[in-house]
């Protein structure tokens, strides 16, 4: 049986509905079963009616009168009425199509004939004006068309202009409606004015000589060379239309973006609608007419109730559309309630539309689905609302994954070109440098980071804990280095991903709610969630604007919490490319400018590389390299097994016998790397490595073995090295770790500066200056020199000299918010702190000094009122210290002092020695009740002395009663208090004069 002339009448029906119809069997060509109706519908140009049954539905199919030659009846000339009633259907149950197909007697049908040139050209001439040549595969047809040039009777190879491309097809019929056609549709317009029927004589010549098209399928044309293994053929959905044009209600199965959802709503899929009408008679009649989701459906009544939950609206859109006669709504019934939730989409060129999911197994909302293949109705909503009423989608990922056998054949083709010289990425990445003719060895290892970032598993699971999310890489490089020039290169070849420059969209990284007419509040997606289970490139994008919500992804989610919460997924793999803040060459250690990211967000990175510039004599060559076939191999191969890997949610799980390698190597990367400044390979180490292991084995074909957990180890080695990682964490650990030899040198040098302090001025170390400075700031982790001056009672340049001493230790640093230990400053605090709270080192204890002025605070007043004198400046800062005002002291003695005859020097003064225990009791010396704390030796007697007794026997050996007093003030004595006991001295005959006339002890 012949195959049977579609006209492009479609009809939806209940087969039960037709019982006008005849079995006649199944065509041989397309295995499709068809019925027929022995039916006059049109008097005077339809004489047949043909029902074919196809995969989607039932056709109608109104084949002209085979007496009559053209021309052919318009959709108008079709009553349909009169064809519904005698098929038992109702009038709005035909949908009209285009055009009718022509009769074979007609003469129009003869100027188009099928055509062979040569063995590899077959094809359709168009009226001796075009020759459209035709080639077909197991899943495509391909399309070209030439321009005949010499209008002669013998059409010659040599006589044929392309004018259009290859066009590829998923079936004959695509020409009349698929975008991809357009080209050859609008050529067609421009020439001929009866083009539509030209268009149609066309696809029924195709189909009539369907059997010379099939011989190509045995090899005899455009037949593979050996070992060649060509791209997969996809395979992909029937696209209605490419952008979202309404021409009524129709069928619709393309492929959209959903870009925001509202909430789910519950609607009926079965609505019994009571109305009322005035008949011919004018009797008013009560009818009930059933709106079903299945049978009797109507896509915009459906579309307007789910708007409006009112079954009214639909019933005024059946009564527009004809559906229904004339007449008032009385009241509905609902049954079958299901859930609908509302979106916004778009279409390929971005023009937005409302969609409505209704839910079911074929239409689930919950994984959050971005780009899909949507099977439903285009049709309008309420106030005449454009958009999709959609019952079922396929994800992308599930329509262009390869088959199988595509798969395994290209692992076999990888795996069988492997080599134990290098990683098979590198090879790769050679052969798409060649191909984007992108100079420099940079490109080559851009390259391989691409690769490794799209080969990557959406997740990874360790023995560790749950599986994490992978990957994310970033990439440093000047504005020159053609980065984002290699990154659109991979983009177009792999036809896959998505590529952002230096813009966040209207909706941000997750999401952002925004309020529709009719919708309410809905959450639009970001970047993250529109490149779900796929993978994101996003190129100068403000490091704050990241940090947050690369690290919320970690499981998978974004999260929105303002106006309307939410969650969506967001199973990305993300690369970053940045500019440094300056030059790398310009850093001591190129990884420092990793640091215009937070410190947790340069953790999460898998790893990082940086990008160079070329040399002129290298960017500049002038050679263009042509790939070879053995070249085109590769990338077909490589591009059928990473949309395979694309077109899945992969879960990579470590497998035991890896660990223990994994590990070992995860040691040794964070013992050379490892630091806490620029932490990118810490604690993290043993998943980067097992992901990239992964990666490594997908492009040589094979399962993750212990020679790939060496080559991510070796990749991660090579990108730390490359950026100097290891360098700086050489320096960074001397810097912040504090050796035995280190502690003691620096605790020597500060107890000494605490044992003099206490020596000159008394009380125990917690009172003295370098202990308080030191706890201030170990309390408040940032103190100003301001607080820290106040809260000791000194001034600020006694302060910032004694901060001076502490960095020049190592042991503070400052910034704009105040002083601040270091990290070695850290280490000696705590340490330090204890073995001082031990007792260690054992320090002499003097007498408590609360009340006292600080010892240097009040040393100048103290004397300018002694002597009566103002200081002088000294302008060389000899006499002083850098130019302060120096001290000049009058060594004349003022005031009758009593001289008594002196004793042999060596009995003037003993040995002052400090005393372990403090006594209270009354001193030998001054003759007052305090602290003993040191003796005095005298004599073969032991004598019990106060410390400032001590310290003015220590200090004063001989002078004037000036110089008594200095020193009486260093001891803690007033000015007052250093005169009396001057003069008490002398009147006790412990005070005496010498020769010289200097006062000395007795």
């Amino acid at each position: 049986m012949e195959p049977t002339q579609t006209c492009g009448f479609c009809l939806r029906f209940d087969r039960n509905t037709m019982p006008n119809l005849q079995h006649l069997g199944k065509c041989k060509f397309c295995d499709l079963e068809e019925l027929a109706a022995d039916t006059k519908v049109c008097e005077h140009y339809v004489t047949e009616i043909k029902v074919q049954r196809e995969r989607r539905g039932f056709y109608v199919n109104l084949l002209p009168c085979g007496e009559r030659e053209g021309p052919f009846p318009t959709d108008n000339s079709i009553d349909h009425v009169k064809l519904a009633a005698k098929l038992g259907l109702k009038p709005k149950q035909i949908w009209l199509a285009n055009v009718q197909v022509p009769s074979q007697k007609y003469d129009m049908f003869k100027e188009t004939q099928f055509l062979i040139l040569d063995k590899k050209t077959k094809g359709i001439t168009i009226r001796q004006c075009f020759f459209l040549e035709v080639k077909t595969s197991k899943h495509r047809w391909r399309f070209r068309l030439y321009k005949i040039k010499d209008n002669e009777e013998e059409i010659r190879k040599e006589n044929l202009e392309p004018i259009t491309g290859w066009i590829s097809l998923t079936n004959v019929e695509d020409l009349r409606i698929s975008q991809r056609a357009k080209a050859i549709r609008s050529i067609l317009n421009k020439t001929f004015k009866d083009s539509d029927v030209t268009l149609e004589t066309v696809i029924m010549a195709i189909q009539d000589h369907m059997v010379e098209w099939q011989e190509r399928k045995e090899g005899t044309v455009d037949q593979e060379k050996p070992g060649k293994i060509p791209k997969a053929e996809l395979p992909t959905s029937e696209e209605v239309s490419d952008v979202f044009a309404y021409e009524g209600d129709r069928k619709f199965n393309s492929r959209i973006q959903i870009k925001s959802l509202g909430f789910p709503k519950a609607r009926f899929l079965d609505l019994k609608i009571r109305y009322k009408y005035t008949d011919a008679s004018g009797e008013e009649v009560s009818d009930e007419h059933n709106l079903n989701f299945e049978k009797n459906f109507d896509a915009s009544a459906f579309a307007t109730y789910f708007d409006s939950n009112s079954p009214k609206s639909a019933f005024i859109v059946l009564r527009q559309k004809g559906t229904i006669q004339e007449g008032s709504y009385v009241s509905a019934k609902g049954t079958k309630e299901t859930a609908i939730t509302q979106a916004v989409v778009s279409d390929r060129q971005g023009n937005e539309a409302k969609s409505w999911f209704v839910h079911s197994h074929k239409c689930d909302l919950r994984r959050q689905p971005n780009w899909i293949f949507a099977e439903g109705w285009l049709c309008r909503g309420k106030y005449g609302r454009i958009g999709v009423l959609v019952s079922g989608f396929q994800n992308e990922s599930e329509v262009m994954m390869p088959d199988e056998k595509t798969v395994k054949t290209s692992k076999e083709y990888l795996r069988a070109i492997t080599t134990e010289e290098e990683p098979t990425v590198w090879k790769i990445a050679r052969v798409m440098k060649k191909k984007s003719n992108l100079k420099g060895k940079e490109t080559t290892k851009g390259f391989v980071a691409d690769f490794l970032l799209v080969g990557s598993p959406v997740w990874t699971k360790t023995p560790e804990g749950p599986a994490i999310l992978s990957m994310t890489s970033c990439e440093l490089g000047g504005t020159t280095t053609a980065k984002s020039q290699r990154i659109r290169e991979m983009i177009r070849w792999l036809r896959a991903g998505k590529y952002e420059s230096g813009r966040k969209t209207s909706a941000g990284l997750a999401a952002g709610a925004e309020k529709i007419e009719g919708m309410g509040w809905v959450a639009r997606k970001g970047l993250l969630p529109s490149a779900d289970l796929s993978f994101l490139i996003i190129d100068n994008m403000f490091p704050h604007a990241l940090d947050e919500y690369v690290e919320s992804r970690r499981n998978g989610i974004i999260m929105l919490t303002t106006i309307k919460p939410c969650e969506l997924w967001a199973r990305t793999r993300l690369k970053l490319l940045s500019n440094p803040t300056i030059p790398l060459d310009q850093h001591l250690h190129k990884c420092v400018a990793l640091k215009i990211y937070d410190r947790k967000f340069i953790a999460r990175f898998t790893f990082a590389t940086f990008t160079y510039g070329v040399e002129p004599e290298i960017r500049y060559n002038p050679g263009i390299e042509e790939l070879t076939e053995e070249d085109e191999t590769l990338l077909n191969t490589v591009w059928n097994v990473l949309r395979w890997n694309l077109s899945q949610e992969i879960t990579y799980t470590v497998p035991l016998k890896l660990w223990r390698r994994i590990m070992e190597l995860s040691k040794q990367l964070e013992l050379k790397f490892g630091n806490e400044e620029i932490p990118l390979f810490l604690r993290a180490n043993p998943h980067k490595i097992a992901t990239l292991a992964y990666c490594f084995a997908l492009f040589e074909g094979a399962e993750p073995g212990e020679r790939h957990v060496d080559q991510a180890y070796q990749w991660l080695v090579q990108c730390g090295t490359d950026m100097e990682l290891d360098e700086f964490t050489a320096q960074w650990k001397e810097d912040h770790t504090l050796s035995d030899e280190e502690y003691e040198s620096l605790s020597k040098t500060i107890n000494e500066k605490i044992v003099e302090e206490m020596r000159i001025q008394g009380g125990e170390f917690t009172e003295t200056l370098p202990y308080k400075f030191l706890k201030y700031v170990a309390k408040h982790g940032e103190a100003p020199m301001e607080e820290i001056a106040a809260s000791i009672s000194v001034s600020d340049k006694t302060i910032k000299n004694r901060a001076k001493e502490m960095k020049g230790l190592g042991l503070i640093k400052s910034a704009r918010k105040g002083y601040f230990f270091t990290a070695k400053g850290v280490r000696f605090y705590k340490r330090w702190l204890k073995d001082m709270n031990n007792g260690y080192p054992v320090c002499p204890v003097y007498p408590d000094s609360k009340g006292q002025p600080p010892f240097g605070e009040e040393k100048k007043q103290n004397l300018d009122n002694f002597t009566g004198k103002k200081g002088v400046t000294s302008r060389n800062g000899v006499d002083g210290v850098n130019g302060e005002t120096a001290i000049v002291i009058d060594k004349t003695p003022k005031g009758p002092i009593a001289l008594q005859k002196p004793k042999p020097h060596e009995t003037i003064a003993g040995n002052v020695k400090p005393l372990k225990p403090i006594e209270q009791g009354q001193c030998t010396d001054c003759g007052k009740e305090r602290a003993l704390t040191h003796t005095l030796n005298k004599n073969g007697s032991s004598q019990k002395i106060c410390s400032s007794c001590a310290h003015l026997r220590s200090h004063f050996k001989k002078g004037t009663q000036f110089e008594f007093e200095y020193v009486a003030l260093d001891a803690g004595l007033t000015r007052r208090e250093a005169g009396e006991r001057f003069q008490q001295l002398v009147e006790e005959q412990k005070l005496g004069r010498d020769k010289e006339g200097l006062c000395r002890w007795i």
